[in-house]
């Protein structure tokens, strides 16, 4: 029902927001989070009770396969507005953010090899404001893995699509590994994001990614089958 986010006895923001509605754990920050506590922090203006779904996700990546495990926990949280408080964005001088900037480049990688992601996302030079800048993939080829990224359920569920996001510091980390034997051309798409403290977010749009997979020549295959003979009879 309303965005939020989450923050420590300090005030530190903890986890990565991924969308004003997704904040992702990981497992060291929710282990710190059982020791020192957690508040929640909605966005302005906001009466009203929000449903919480807390999901545990564990993955299988290896050989090329993609199967998670979830256990979910839901609570409710009722949110009562100050009226003492600014009682819009404009009175609050809150403003959008600027959309971010987006580089792409195309990169051939080698059958049965994986691909580092060919972009990076760049706050725009006239933000003003701290912004948490991400990277959405989506249109990744039937068979492929992605490694290095959290699937994103809740824009799943939005758009029927299978959905990765990143943070833009991490972009570096994740790899794309094509299906076995896979050579040719597929393009995923991608979309950069920026998000700032009143969860008011600006997007580039969708982008297209090129990915060229060279095809590798495979090693000739022997089968050895060991003979079986009488004493003083030749082996054929």
């Amino acid at each position: 029902n309303f965005s939020f986010r989450f923050e420590d006895i300090n005030g530190t923001v903890v986890g990565f927001q991924a969308t004003p509605e997704t904040v992702l754990f990981t497992r060291e920050e929710l282990y710190a989070a059982r020791a020192n506590g957690l508040s929640i922090v909605s966005e302005p203006f906001v009466n009203g009770t929000n449903i919480f779904d807390f999901t545990s996700i564990t993955y299988d990546t290896e050989e090329g396969l993609d199967t998670f495990a979830l256990n979910s926990t839901i609570f409710e949280v009722t949110v009562t507005y100050d009226p003492n408080k600014c009682g819009s964005i404009e009175e609050c001088n809150y403003t959008f953010p600027e959309p971010p900037q987006i580089i792409v480049f195309s990169n051939n990688t080698d059958e049965d090899n994986p691909y580092s992601i060919g972009a990076s996302v760049i706050q725009a030079d006239n933000e003003t404001t701290p912004v948490t800048l991400s990277l959405s993939i989506t249109d990744i080829p039937e068979g492929a893995t992605v490694i290095g990224a959290f699937r994103d359920f809740v824009a799943e569920a939005k758009t029927g699509k299978l959905t990765y996001t990143v943070p833009a510091s991490d972009i570096g980390n994740v790899v794309i590994r094509p299906k076995k034997d896979f050579s040719g051309v597929f393009n995923v798409t991608v979309e950069a994001f920026a998000l700032n403290d009143a969860f008011l977010s600006a997007s580039t749009g969708p982008t297209k990614l090129l990915i060229e997979v060279d095809p590798v020549a495979d090693g000739p295959g022997i089968s050895i089958v060991a003979p079986n003979v009488d004493e003083d009879n030749s082996i054929p």
